[in-house]
């Protein structure tokens, strides 16, 4: 596996946040995305990007200080 690339920290205290993945990624990266103040079961943090994420159209974080991880390859976002 690859060392993190990329980190983005989602701030849930006082309401929905968004994470943005790149739209020109570099493929094999790893990007993170993390709840960093613990309050995603309240208020949820959405992943999108311009391609698709594991088939989907965005991965939401619903878990308290939950991260999860994604790489790009050939031309959707997948989450590792």
């Amino acid at each position: 596996m690859a060392d993190l690339d990329k980190l983005y920290l989602v701030d849930t205290r006082t309401g929905h946040d968004a994470a943005l993945l790149p739209m020109d990624p570099v493929e094999g990266f790893i990007y993170v995305v993390k709840d960093q103040y613990g309050n995603a079961s309240n208020n949820y943090a959405v992943v999108t990007g311009a391609h698709p994420i594991d088939g989907l159209n965005n991965y939401i974080l619903t878990t308290d200080y939950e991260a999860a991880s994604f790489t790009f390859i050939s031309d959707s976002w997948y989450v590792v």
